[in-house]
């Protein structure tokens, strides 16, 4: 990936997806069985800033919210900065009720000034009051919970 033009691409970082395919090997002719190739898909981030801002920073610029898909509920989240948002280890927290995992590990990205919709595995009717995401922001664990609110009828 090359930069052509020396000017900055602007204020908010730009995403990219690295595909690395591997070869297979040359086929034999006694060859039986089943032959795996792998693909990596790697996320590549550029942007102006030479420091990476902290992950409580850019967890302040993600606004969660709840929304209904039908009989079911999506977590929703908008990312008003300027830097990916890395969102993982996902759980809500509900008064009086058992934690409901979102994502035990990598839930995904959201990108500067996007939104992201995930549909969660619970009914709507379990989403209650005072419902909280306790989540990890670019691989860091934060002490926080955010406010996710109640969930609109």
């Amino acid at each position: 990936m090359i930069r052509t033009d020396a000017s900055a691409s602007g204020v908010s970082e730009d995403a990219y997806r690295v595909l690395i395919d591997e070869l297979p090997p040359a086929a034999q002719a006694e060859q039986t069985g089943i032959r795996y190739v792998m693909r990596h898909s790697v996320p590549v981030f550029v942007g102006q800033s030479v420091v990476a801002p902290d992950a409580a920073t850019v967890a302040a610029a993600l606004q969660w919210s709840l929304v209904r898909d039908g009989e079911g509920v999506s977590l929703q989240a908008h990312n008003s900065g300027s830097m990916h948002a890395q969102v993982s280890a996902a759980t809500l927290l509900q008064p009086g009720n058992q934690p409901v995992e979102v994502s035990p590990g990598l839930l995904g990205y959201v990108l500067p000034g996007m939104t992201m919709r995930w549909a969660l595995n619970v009914p709507a009717a379990r989403i209650g009051t005072g419902t909280q995401l306790k989540a990890r922001i670019n691989g860091k664990p934060l002490d926080q919970t955010f406010p996710v609110g109640d969930l609109p009828h």
